[in-house]
């Protein structure tokens, strides 16, 4: 199983229905000798992969998806808004938009965690398939205000909040223009251009991300991240995923 099906697997099978969680919270357990521990023997490997599967790797790092291309005026807004009053030196990541479905989280040489170019991982194991799960994930990591207001205080972390607006973007652009279906619903596209079947946990993870782009582009507070949305996205263009 791929890296981002996993992760939006595991997530919607949380899903459940509270008469099945109060059912399971007051059943005996059958296996409980089958539980699962960590211990010497897997805690390394589980936390390898829980470090390599989080936003950043997956939009910023690793080279997962298709390249983003962003305009200098676009950075030089980042750097105004988070405080910059001269242009740092803008470190040389693999940024993507649309993020591709999957991959073996494996770097493709010595990583250097000083250096973001050496993060990118094996492109030759990515699974290239546009997922809708993939794309709504992402975005609502990436348009959820409380993760990113923690960073408020630091120019620094402030421009990591302000970067991922047009990847955002692009995100929620691809959903509309090729991973919507004739029927209206949200459904992957395989690297061959086909377009696989609609499920129901894609189109609520959608619906989800839609309404937080629309929510921080159309809230009023006063703060640096919400005021970029307002001014760098535009609330019109994400209603149509609502529909």
């Amino acid at each position: 199983m791929t890296l981002f099906s996993a992760l939006t697997r595991t997530i919607a099978a949380y899903a459940v229905p509270a008469s099945l969680v109060t059912n399971l919270a007051f059943a005996p357990s059958a296996r409980a000798a089958d539980e699962f521990h960590y211990d010497e023997s897997n805690v390394r490997p589980a936390v390898y992969f829980a470090a390599l599967s989080n936003l950043a790797n997956a939009v910023m790092f690793s080279g997962l998806g298709e390249a983003l291309v962003i305009s200098p005026y676009e950075r030089d807004e980042w750097l105004r808004r988070a405080g910059f009053v001269t242009r740092p030196e803008m470190p040389d990541m693999a940024a993507v938009g649309p993020v591709y479905a999957g991959a073996r989280p494996a770097f493709v040489g010595t990583p250097d965690f000083a250096v973001p170019r050496t993060l990118a991982w094996d492109a030759s194991t990515f699974d290239r398939t546009l997922d809708p799960a993939a794309q709504a994930w992402a975005m609502i990591k990436i348009t959820s205000p409380e993760f990113h207001m923690q960073f408020h205080d630091l120019p620094d972390n402030k421009l990591a909040a302000l970067m991922v607006i047009p990847q955002a973007r692009a995100q929620a652009q691809t959903l509309g223009a090729r991973l919507t279906s004739a029927d209206g619903l949200f459904a992957p596209l395989a690297s061959s251009g086909n377009l696989g079947a609609a499920v129901p946990r894609d189109q609520i993870a959608v619906l989800w991300a839609a309404s937080n782009m629309v929510l921080a582009g159309t809230s009023a507070r006063d703060d640096y991240w919400h005021a970029a949305y307002r001014d760098l996205t535009a609330a019109e263009n994400y209603r149509p995923l609502l529909r």
